[in-house]
């Protein structure tokens, strides 16, 4: 219960920065090096538990920060060190 309780006191920024991080750690990455795995992005919001358009929106906000590439249900990490500053609690 603990752990979930640090989870949710995260800010949406960290948690869904951690949850790509987590993705690019547990699934393969494809030619491309998009992170291998099909999920809604309803169902990354569910999990870490935002509201879909909210988890969408910063899904955006790090595309335009040059963080990320999408592509269809597909993500991509450009710079990983911007998102472990962001997931620890440093921006």
């Amino acid at each position: 219960m603990k752990r979930f309780l640090k989870w949710v006191k995260k800010s949406l920024e960290q948690r869904a920065t951690k949850l790509v991080l987590s993705m690019k750690d547990f699934f393969e990455l494809d030619e491309q090096s998009y992170i291998d795995v099909l999920l809604r992005r309803e169902d990354m919001a569910n999990f870490i538990g935002v509201a879909t358009e909210s988890f969408i929106r910063k899904l955006g906000q790090f595309q335009k920060r040059g963080w990320i590439k999408t592509k269809r249900k597909k993500i991509k990490i450009l710079d990983q060190e911007a998102l472990l500053r962001i997931s620890s609690g440093f921006s």
